[in-house]
Parts: structure tokens; C-alpha cells; sequence
């Protein structure tokens, strides 16, 4: 029985993918049991993707398929890669996420208590700092306040086959690139329990360049509308209003103020767009919120350009 599927949507990557089977293929469970399977889905990369995938599909394939779309399907590759999928549980896995040593067996074991139990598991990969056991929640208000904007990251998303083949609109929000939150939202709507589960399996290598799209538009203006229709009681509104506040503050002040820094120090890792955050921010919250945000900001990026400035200085001061 296929217990797990890796599902990994990939796009002009194919170092790091290379890297990410390799971590995966390399590991007991893997080689000496059927429990799992990679589906590789890959939209259309102008690099050598097909080859590199094709290396491991020749030496295991039994256990590694591979798709090819003709034409870039931008985030519809997640419905996609899914389909694929024959296990009993199926994860999506950015191909920058690679599977830490010797993992798979308690991921294995995770992931068959999910099975017998008809829960969903939510792999927050030890992100969530208070959370040390699993958390077993059945509304989207009990889900949101247990892993916040960690709702987001697509590697954390997991759907049972059954349930995956019960959505009928599986990539309604993929315009808005946060299809994984909608997904949760609706199986929660619907009382289908999920599992967030602490432990971290995997490790996420970071790329180059980050970015691609607009910052504020997602993660604020997307992220709360998918949101805001699940929450509809006074709790589960002030629920909803301090989710709105931690993603404004722990999370996208964070985002934008590292995007400042990395400009200064003319590092470019980021190609995010930034423009419109401020409207943004005055439209979502009351106008004392975006002076505070403001003030928040300034702060952040002055104390991380100081410590730019004074490692410049104190290598100025060492050369002369």
C-alpha cells in the first residue's frame, strides 16, 4: 500500500531538484518498502529537468513518476501533480525542500496514525515554537490560531486521496497563489479534522532569487479574503482580526523590511513587487494601524542598515 505521496511541482530548477530526490530516494524507507512515491510534475522548464528526472525514473520506476505539461500552468501544477498521486496520503513538496536525514521513518509513522485515525496532516516541520505535540483541529478558527500565516507555506499542505477526489474546484484561487489555504479552509468547513503535526522533517534550501509576484496583494489583500469568509461568529471574527494583525506584523513587516536591507547591502536575492502595500494596509486596518506599521517599519530597516553600515566601517577601519 502507498501511504505517501511526495508530489513535487517543479519549474526550472533542476539543481535543486536533483537535490531534493536525492534526499528523498537515499533513505531506508524508500528503497526497502512501497509506502511511497514521488510524482514529479514539471511545467514546462526550459532547463534540463526532463533529464535530470528521467535519472531517477529509469533507476526507480516502480516508485517515481514523471509528468511534463506542454505549457507552463503556472500554480494549476499543484491540481495537477495531485492527480497523479496513488497514495493514501499525498503532500505537496517544493522542490527546495529536501528531506532531512533519516526523516522518512517518522514521517512514515505520522503519517499511518493520520491514516487510521481519518485526519489530515498539517506538517508545520517545527515552525510553530510553541506546539510540541500534535494538535487535532476541526474548524478553520481552531486551525488559523494554532498555525497562523504558517498556513501558507506549501509544503506544510497535505489532503487524503479521498478528499482530494471530492474537490471539485481544487484550483479556484490559483490566480491568487494561496489555492493551499482555500483547500484547508474548505475541508474545515466541511469538519474534516486535520492533524498539525510539530516535528521538523524537512529543510527548506533557500533559492537565489525569491519573488515573482506582489507582496501585499497575497499575503494581506488574497490571504484575508480566502479568510474572512470562515469566520463569522464574535470569536471567531476577533479570532480572524488578531490573524490579520500577526501576518501584518510578525510576518509582512518582517518580509518588507528584510527587502529594504537586501537592497541596501545590493544582494538582490529578492524580486518581489512591493508597490501598493501602503493603500493596502489603510484599506485592511484602521489608520492608527498603518502609522504604527509605519513606525514599526522605519525601525526595523534603520536598526538593519546601522549593522550594515558598522560592518562596512569596521571593514573600512581593518584594510586601511
Amino acid at each position: 500500500m502507498i501511504c505517501l505521496s511526495i508530489c513535487i511541482p517543479t519549474y526550472n530548477r533542476s539543481g535543486y531538484l536533483r537535490e531534493t530526490l536525492e534526499s528523498i530516494v537515499s533513505q531506508k524507507e524508500f528503497l526497502e518498502s512501497d509506502e511511497v512515491e514521488i510524482i514529479i510534475s514539471d511545467n514546462c522548464s526550459p532547463d534540463d529537468t526532463p533529464t535530470v528526472a528521467k535519472s531517477f525514473v529509469d533507476k526507480y520506476p516502480t516508485k517515481i513518476k514523471y509528468n511534463r505539461n506542454p505549457v507552463n500552468i503556472a500554480d494549476n501544477n499543484y491540481e495537477k501533480v495531485l492527480s497523479l498521486a496513488s497514495g493514501a496520503i499525498m503532500k505537496l513538496n517544493n522542490d527546495t525542500l529536501k528531506l532531512n536525514e533519516g526523516a522518512l521513518g517518522d514521517l512514515l509513522k505520522a503519517i499511518k496514525r493520520c491514516i487510521k485515525n481519518n485526519t489530515i496532516p498539517f506538517l508545520a516541520n517545527g515552525r510553530i515554537k510553541t506546539l510540541n505535540e500534535p494538535v487535532i483541529c476541526d474548524s478553520p478558527s481552531a486551525f488559523i490560531t494554532t498555525v497562523s500565516y504558517f498556513s501558507t507555506w506549501i509544503a506544510s499542505f497535505c489532503i487524503s486521496r479521498e478528499e482530494f477526489l471530492k474537490v471539485k474546484d481544487f484550483s479556484a484561487k490559483t490566480e491568487e497563489l494561496l489555492t493551499q489555504v482555500y483547500v484547508i479552509m474548505n475541508l474545515l468547513e466541511k469538519k474534516i479534522p486535520i492533524e498539525v503535526i510539530p516535528e521538523t522533517f524537512f529543510t527548506s534550501v533557500v533559492p537565489a532569487k525569491r519573488g515573482g509576484y506582489n507582496l501585499a496583494k497575497i499575503f494581506l489583500t488574497h490571504y484575508f479574503g480566502i479568510l474572512r469568509p470562515h469566520f463569522k461568529t464574535k470569536e471567531e471574527v476577533k479570532v480572524f482580526k488578531k490573524e490579520k494583525e500577526t501576518m501584518l506584523y510578525a510576518f509582512f513587516l518582517s518580509y518588507l523590511a528584510d527587502i529594504y536591507i537586501d537592497q541596501v547591502e545590493t544582494r538582490h536575492n529578492f524580486e518581489f513587487d512591493t508597490s501598493g502595500y501602503k493603500s493596502i494596509i489603510k484599506e485592511e486596518f484602521p489608520f492608527y494601524t498603518y502609522i504604527i506599521f509605519r513606525i514599526r517599519l522605519n525601525y526595523r530597516i534603520l536598526l538593519g542598515v546601522s549593522k550594515i553600515l558598522v560592518k562596512r566601517l569596521i571593514g573600512y577601519n581593518k584594510n586601511k
